[in-house]
């Protein structure tokens, strides 16, 4: 894989699901949306070259998702799908919105994952951002499955409060 690719893969990968978040929510189709999302990759791959290095890639990728959007419904012949140009600009401008929501909430998590115990860390982190399953963890550690699950819950219950704690000390 040349450096491109691997540059392009590293910007993407942790982008995607946003990404097709702010799809799904302007094309309520789901398959419809998958289908633009597919396109919005590949126009970003074969526009990837005009990406400027260290600015807002997830901004730059909006940019091209919107322009794919507009395109669906211009192309779209099915009167039930058809929304009119203003329509689709205020869902996008909500979009936008819980966006920045989105980021204030990513923002609030990091935190408080920056707080965690080392293996609580290491447990969130081999379930979710690994993908094991929790026999695999709990052979891992040596314990039942029944207590990672506890262990699990103990622990999206301190983020959780450690996440409400973060938007309180915001709002004050």
């Amino acid at each position: 894989m040349s450096m491109d690719n691997d540059s392009f893969l590293e910007l993407l990968i942790p982008n995607q699901k946003r990404l097709f978040s702010y799809i799904v929510k302007l094309i309520p189709n789901y398959s419809d949306a998958e289908d633009v999302m597919q396109e919005v990759v590949q126009l970003l791959w074969k526009k990837y070259s005009d990406y400027v290095p260290n600015t807002d890639f997830i901004a730059w990728a909006l940019s091209i998702a919107r322009y794919k959007v507009f395109e669906y419904y211009k192309e779209s012949k099915r009167n039930q799908q058809r929304l009119s140009n203003e329509t689709v600009r205020i869902l996008e401008k909500e979009s936008l919105i819980s966006n920045k929501e989105f980021d204030r909430h990513l923002e609030a998590i990091k935190t408080c994952l920056d707080k965690l115990k080392q293996s609580d860390y290491l447990l969130i982190k081999l379930r979710y951002e690994l993908n094991e399953k929790v026999k695999s963890i709990a052979a891992r550690f040596g314990c039942s499955v029944q207590n990672i699950y506890r262990n699990l819950t103990r622990v999206h219950n301190l983020l959780l409060s450690c996440v409400n704690r973060q938007y309180h000390r915001e709002e004050s």
